[in-house]
């Protein structure tokens, strides 16, 4: 957001530095996103989608609904249907339909999925290391209690009351 000319003075500190950090953010979520994006299509031939489906779906440990699954992902049920569509074309999402209620369609991953997304996670987990490998250990665990401030931070002025 731009800062308005008829801003008092010692509010342009305080706005300028809000900017520096939604910068700083957003330039590093890009810069990481845009890496792990680049080596699950080179080494997977897979998607940073589908590897967010299948995450979520492995995190369950069960069956999860359309609809929880695009709540969790923070996406609309048409770009998540899509996505399941392809993970299911290829038998690595099981959808099954509900028992008591036709419409609901419950999705698991299947033993071939669980296996591929094992090796994605892997992958996933050493290619997050080697991005920040120029940190040690207490500098991340100080980085992520910052940046846990910060959500909530976020999340508090978004709602006016504490997540």
């Amino acid at each position: 957001m731009p800062l308005s000319p008829v801003m008092e003075r010692e509010e342009i500190p305080a706005g300028k530095e809000a900017l520096r950090l939604w910068l700083q953010l957003l330039t590093l979520t890009t810069m990481v996103e845009k890496k792990i994006r680049r080596k699950l299509s080179d080494e997977f031939e897979t998607t940073l989608p589908r590897f967010d489906v299948m995450a979520t779906l492995d995190r369950t440990n069960g069956k999860m609904t359309m609809g929880e699954l695009s709540k969790k992902l923070l996406v609309s049920k048409g770009n998540v249907t899509w996505v399941v569509s392809s993970l299911v074309n290829q038998g690595l999402v099981k959808r099954e339909q509900g028992k008591n209620d036709k419409r609901t369609h419950y999705l698991s991953l299947t033993v071939k999925g669980r296996r591929e997304f094992e090796a994605q996670a892997r992958a996933h987990r050493r290619w997050v290391m080697d991005i920040f490998s120029g940190l040690n250990e207490q500098e991340m665990i100080k980085m992520t209690k910052k940046l846990s401030k910060l959500k909530e931070a976020a999340k508090l002025n978004q709602t006016g009351k504490k997540a």
